[in-house]
């Protein structure tokens, strides 16, 4: 394996790095294909030379959990085979992997039954450089598009992150998803990236199976038949990907797959609702760059607003924008006695800030039951600050409008 970071595709906060499958018969080819794509950045590539005449076929016999980005794929006298084998496979993965075909320009005229089997460019040889610059930055764009889609649309990506734990960041994301689904009728997903200490699946009563780590192993295999099958519904409609609340290790859990899994998943929801452990690495670090806004979670003690305060300076060093970002002050009114000795208002400068005030039994009560605040107490203090927050995330949307039935659905329910 081969992995270039040099000058030719440029990248930014969102990490995407195109995952490169070469399948070359000519030692010609592949040397070819060696220098061109080491000069190329956000890329990781593997060059093989298969033993197989028709190696994409040999692909649709079950190793579809390996599947890259792109597939280059030198043709040379099958020509029928090839395109049989094309089409089957487009058919199939085409959703997960594109497919590059090489041959020799004294083949040009295959290129029209080429491109109709579903070939998403052809790079003629002797290769150029630049042709397949210009191809694989085309195919970058095509990830990037609707990822960037999702994160400029405020509102349909959102985190939350502890300032510590015990701020309480899951149990305000999980009703926080229950409020927008249920009494908003949005279509939510709620995902518990939370490997070893996540609590949604316990706060909805619902099975801890994990979900969300056989995504992350996964990312060659995620397409939305295969994130469906590892959703479980909550009664509210949620779909919810689980931790496995274990000591899961997180080695081995890609960054890479949740970018596949956030695209796949903000094609179908409204609204992605992520629970965030209290801990910064790869996985953690992509989630906080995909979402706008990001909530971090903290109450009115000196060491969460401490924590705060460090969190606020270092994320926009790490590609996350101040202007992204919101505060909830959790338990608000409770714990707030520290507040008197910070200036809450200039620590978090103009950032929105959202007031949940504390209701330890109705907190006790729903996690008891594994149940939603609000359908528990409609018209507590508590769920009326929590239904705000998703108000004041629809106002990101100016196409979204309630009806009557939401507003009864809401007061009297």
């Amino acid at each position: 394996m081969n992995n270039a970071s040099r000058d030719e595709i440029s990248d930014d906060a969102v990490k995407i790095q195109l995952n490169v499958l070469v399948l070359a018969i000519s030692t010609q080819t592949a040397a070819d294909l060696e220098k061109a794509l080491g000069h190329i950045r956000s890329l990781q590539y593997r060059i093989t030379k298969p033993e197989i005449s028709r190696p994409l076929r040999e692909n649709l016999s079950g190793r579809a959990g390996e599947m890259p980005d792109v597939v280059i794929l030198e043709i040379d006298g099958h020509k029928e085979e090839a395109l049989e084998d094309i089409r089957r496979f487009v058919e199939e993965f085409g959703q997960q992997t594109e497919v590059f075909a090489t041959f020799p320009r004294s083949e040009l005229a295959m290129m029209p039954a080429l491109m109709r089997s579903g070939v998403r460019d052809v790079l003629p040889l002797p290769l150029s450089q630049q042709d397949l610059v210009v191809a694989l930055t085309n195919s970058l764009a095509r990830h990037r598009k609707s990822l960037h889609r999702a994160r400029d649309n405020k509102g349909a990506v959102v985190s939350f992150l502890n300032t510590r734990s015990g701020a309480g960041g899951p149990f305000v994301a999980a009703n926080l998803a229950y409020s927008l689904q249920f009494e908003f009728e949005r279509k939510v997903a709620l995902i518990d990236l939370d490997i070893q200490f996540g609590t949604v699946a316990y706060d909805f009563d619902i099975k801890s199976d994990g979900g969300i780590v056989e995504a992350l192993r996964s990312p060659g295999r995620i397409d939305s038949v295969f994130v469906e099958a590892l959703m479980s519904r909550h009664s509210s409609g949620v779909d919810v990907l689980a931790s496995p609340a274990d000591l899961t290790p997180w080695d081995g859990l890609s960054d890479r797959a949740l970018t596949r899994l956030i695209s796949v998943l903000t094609q179908k929801y409204d609204h992605v609702v992520i629970n965030l452990p209290v801990l910064i690495n790869d996985v953690v670090e992509q989630a906080l760059a995909l979402s706008n806004p990001v909530y971090l979670v903290t109450q009115g003690t000196i060491s969460m607003l401490r924590n705060l305060n460090m969190v606020l300076h270092r994320l926009p060093k790490r590609g996350i924008p101040l202007q992204n970002i919101e505060i909830i002050l959790n338990r608000a009114g409770s714990l707030d006695k520290d507040i008197k000795n910070v200036d809450l208002e200039k620590l978090i400068r103009d950032l929105p800030l959202h007031r949940v005030r504390s209701d330890f039994k109705l907190v006790m009560k729903a996690e008891n039951e594994g149940k939603a605040a609000c359908e528990l107490e409609s018209r507590a203090g508590l769920v009326k600050d929590i239904r705000s927050i998703a108000e004041h995330l629809l106002s990101y949307d100016k196409d979204y409008e309630a009806d009557d039935k939401q507003v009864k659905r809401r007061w009297f329910s």
